[in-house]
């Protein structure tokens, strides 16, 4: 007797739950308690542009085009350019600049010791940082984006057909009209 596909378990329920639960509540409060302001900043960043924790690290201020609403960053993939949320402009516009010229000047390590101790308030020990860029990627998809999109937010490479067929400015035009729509929040 032959045996179907196994259904796919989620590793943590928190991954299937984040935006149907009161935990991002509980985030938000836990955050507010947090003393370095470009902590907060850093996770509200990383939801809006799905962009990793090292991309955001080595973020320089000079890579920002804010009015053409585009940041590009070295990724695992190479140099991307990323399209920013008016949300995420507002939040890039609003922020202190750093005699160093990054955005976030922190290291991985305070990151990683921050997010531990945000993440064990919360009740979530398993919660990975990345699982934010996965979180982001999953409403961008519910309020609209298609695969194409989708990857292209999400600073992907490969299927060069895609490439020629989507542009920045469609996933910007994408973003604008699904502002306001977002399930995650921070």
């Amino acid at each position: 007797m032959a045996k179907g596909p196994k259904p796919f378990k989620y590793r943590d329920k928190w991954r299937a739950t984040f935006t149907l639960s009161n935990r991002a509540r509980r985030f938000s409060k836990t955050l507010a308690w947090c003393d370095n302001s470009y902590f907060w900043t850093l996770l509200g960043i990383s939801v809006q542009t799905t962009l990793r924790m090292s991309s955001l690290l080595v973020m320089r201020w000079d890579q920002f085009d804010l009015d053409g609403r585009i940041v590009t960053v070295p990724s695992k993939s190479g140099q991307i350019a990323i399209p920013l949320t008016f949300r995420a402009v507002t939040v890039f516009r609003q922020m202190p600049r750093d005699d160093s010229g990054y955005v976030f000047p922190l290291n991985a390590n305070a990151v990683d010791m921050a997010w531990d101790g945000v993440r064990g308030k919360v009740g979530v020990p398993k919660l990975q940082f990345r699982d934010l860029r996965h979180l982001a990627a999953g409403d961008f998809a519910r309020r609209g984006f298609n695969k194409h999109q989708l990857r292209s937010v999400l600073g992907h490479i490969g299927q060069r057909l895609w490439r020629m067929s989507t542009s920045i400015s469609s996933i910007t035009t994408c973003l604008t009209s699904c502002t306001g729509r977002s399930t995650v929040h921070y």
